[in-house]
C-alpha cells in the first residue's frame, strides 16, 4: 500500500469528477467503492466490470497512483506491410503504372495489390491497401 494511503479515498473522488479519461474515473470509482467495503462482485455488477478486473485495478492503483488507472499498451496484430513495403507502395504511386511496364495511367487497388505481389512476394488484403494507400495521402 502506498504511503498516502489515508488520501487516497480523496485522490480517488477527485479523480472521479475531474480526470479527462472515463476509463480512469470509472476505475477509480471501482476502486473506492472497495475500499468503502463493498464486494468486488457487487461493485462488478453496478459498474459492469469483472471483478478481477477490479482487482488488477486496486493493485496498479495502490503500486502507481492515478497512472496505474490507465489503460496499458497492447500489442495487437503486427501492421500487414512494413516501413519498407509502405516506401514501396509509395513510390508506385509517385511513379505511376507506365513505370511498372502496365498499360494504364492510374492505380487501382487490384493493380497495387498484383504489384506488391510480383515486385515483394507480399500478399495483402484491398482493405489493407486501401488504409495504408489512405494513410499515405
Amino acid at each position: 500500500m502506498r504511503a498516502d494511503s489515508v488520501a487516497a479515498p480523496d485522490l480517488l473522488r477527485q479523480l472521479i469528477k475531474t480526470d479527462a479519461d472515463p476509463r480512469v474515473r470509472q476505475r477509480a470509482q471501482a476502486v473506492l467503492l472497495v475500499e468503502q467495503g463493498h464486494s468486488l462482485a457487487s461493485v462488478g455488477r453496478l459498474l459492469e466490470m469483472a471483478p478481477h478486473r477490479i482487482r488488477i485495478g486496486q493493485r496498479r492503483y495502490a503500486a502507481e497512483g492515478r497512472a496505474g488507472l490507465e489503460d496499458r499498451s497492447r500489442r495487437g496484430r503486427p501492421p500487414a506491410l512494413d516501413e519498407a513495403d509502405r516506401a514501396s507502395v509509395q513510390e508506385a504511386l509517385e511513379q505511376g503504372p507506365q513505370e511498372y511496364g502496365l498499360p494504364m495511367t492510374l492505380w487501382t487497388l487490384r493493380d497495387l495489390q498484383a504489384l506488391l505481389l510480383r515486385e515483394r512476394r507480399i500478399m495483402v488484403s484491398v482493405c489493407t491497401l486501401h488504409r495504408v494507400v489512405h494513410a499515405l495521402g
